[in-house]
């Protein structure tokens, strides 16, 4: 479903030395993985290991230097490289922040709607496809004309993955999606993901610095350091990883929890 190789991300920095020649900064290298259909690939690593700028190369956001990447057999960055709208979607970290505050929740989901429309030419009823989304992800119709100041950080959460899955996408990219959830909260939203991946047959991409959320959805888990891909292996072999970054990060990590 999703291939990467070879990808390299680099950013102009200023620099008061050299006036005339450009410095660069590389965020990314040669960073290569694929991640099949119905999977749930998580990527862990530190702040700063270049997470989230995977994240936007992979959401067609930010084009890399050097490198391809395809997504159901479109090979993005070309000339006929455009996704269709709608067969990636994603659920941000800030769920505040990227709803419309004077939306309701019906007009939220309607986004995604619209865009299904541009993409099948299929007309909704909106009302009723919405009641039965916030039914799918744990919420009653009578949060349907609700304000987003009016829902809990969870609840507001849910309507985000209702948006995401409105638009019939074939993937779903979390970009640290729970971090900012309590620990319970965590639990349900991840559970939440369970059923909705398994009903849908989603390929999911978890982005996230949080080893216990990897273990509990994800089948494979790749550790990314300093923009390299340290090692990629599945979830029920984590107690084998071979990188001395994966094995310090998993040492750390049981240390805190003893």
């Amino acid at each position: 479903m999703i291939k990467l190789d070879h990808v390299c991300v680099h950013f102009p920095k200023s620099s008061g030395h050299f006036i005339f020649k450009k410095t660069y900064q590389q965020i990314l290298y040669d960073v290569s993985f694929d991640v099949k259909e119905g999977e749930c690939l998580g990527i862990l690593g530190e702040s700063g290991s270049g997470k989230s700028t995977l994240g936007r190369v992979i959401c067609s956001l930010l084009q890399p230097f050097k490198g391809s990447i395809s997504i159901d057999s479109v090979e993005l960055y070309t000339k006929r490289g455009a996704l269709e709208p709608g067969t990636l979607a994603v659920v941000f970290q800030d769920y505040t922040t990227s709803v419309n505050p004077r939306f309701t929740v019906r007009d939220i989901i309607n986004e995604s709607f619209i865009v299904l429309f541009r993409r099948t030419g299929k007309c909704i009823d909106v009302e009723q496809e919405a009641v039965r989304l916030l039914k799918l992800v744990g919420l009653d119709e009578e949060f349907l004309y609700r304000y987003p100041h009016q829902l809990s950080g969870g609840q507001l959460q849910r309507i985000c993955i209702a948006r995401a899955i409105a638009v019939q996408p074939k993937v779903i990219l979390f970009d640290e999606a729970i971090s900012s959830l309590d620990a319970h909260t965590q639990v349900q939203v991840m559970d939440l993901l369970k059923d909705i991946k398994k009903q849908y047959n989603f390929t999911y991409i978890f982005i996230t610095h949080d080893l216990p959320s990897v273990t509990y959805l994800c089948d494979r888990v790749l550790f990314l350091y300093k923009g390299r891909v340290e090692e990629v292996i599945p979830v029920e072999d984590m107690s084998h990883v071979t990188s001395d970054y994966a094995k310090s990060l998993l040492h750390s990590i049981l240390d805190i929890n003893m």
